[in-house]
């Protein structure tokens, strides 16, 4: 998918995903502070699903992704600025290739552990996102899975049917990697639709175990709201000495 799809694809959705109507007037400082691992654990406790420690233990492995992806995206970088200064098949190409493997590795990770949240909470706007950005999902997970199995496409191996160019054994194009004529973009604009993807995935969590406790523990949802407002109080008291003792220092 080009990066001009997934632009528009974005603006078309800015308000989404959306808070629960008892948080409309919210600032935006407190919704910032609500938890989206806590909130999650204390929505499916509430319901009794026996899969809540697994389903946080997943969504914090997504933040965990994610930032091994950011690593790779830097490793990506300085293997092709090494590449550009001294043209070569050798080593510096083979780590190259390591590296848009491990990074796509971090893109299907991300989606499986995402889509094991959302199956099972069942929460309606975190599959929402999911369907979303599905088509960029899935290409980056299958572009991996060419890299994963490459030996099968090798000439005499197994899978060297399923190319449509063969003798594309990977090649790296400016941002956009290739094999078998198929092509995908694991430059700077991938990382960022990637850090997009979480946030919203993780809003939408957010929110859908919001409006779970709202129903099954409305005790809970209160609590985690005060606490948010009282965090975004406190940092902002911290703000206000800091600023004084600043002032004083001049």
């Amino acid at each position: 998918m080009a990066a001009g799809v997934d632009q528009t694809m974005r603006s078309s959705k800015a308000a989404f995903p959306r808070p629960p109507a008892f948080l409309a007037g919210a600032p935006p400082a407190v919704l910032g502070k609500l938890d989206p691992d806590r909130a999650l654990l204390s929505a499916l406790n509430a319901r009794k699903e026996p899969a809540s420690l697994g389903c946080r233990i997943a969504l914090g492995s997504i933040d965990s992704t994610l930032a091994a992806a950011k690593v790779q995206q830097r490793r990506m970088a300085r293997a092709k600025k090494m590449i550009w200064k001294q043209p070569t098949v050798g080593r510096r190409s083979r780590t190259l290739f390591h590296d848009v493997h491990f990074y796509l590795i971090c893109w299907a990770r991300v989606a499986k552990l995402a889509r094991f949240v959302a199956r099972v909470t069942r929460f309606p706007q975190a599959q929402i996102v999911l369907r979303r950005y599905r088509t960029r999902l899935d290409q980056m997970s299958g572009f991996r899975d060419h890299l994963e199995h490459f030996e099968e496409r090798l000439p005499g191996g197994s899978k060297q049917h399923v190319l449509k160019v063969p003798g594309d054994l990977f090649n790296m194009t400016g941002d956009s990697a290739t094999i078998g004529g198929d092509s995908v973009d694991v430059g700077a604009a991938s990382l960022r639709l990637l850090v997009v993807i979480v946030k919203e995935f993780k809003a939408a969590v957010l929110f859908d175990a919001l409006e779970t406790l709202a129903s099954d523990d409305p005790t809970t949802v209160t609590r985690l709201i005060r606490r948010a407002a009282q965090d975004v109080g406190l940092a902002r008291t911290i703000r206000q000495v800091q600023k004084e003792f600043g002032n004083r220092g001049r």
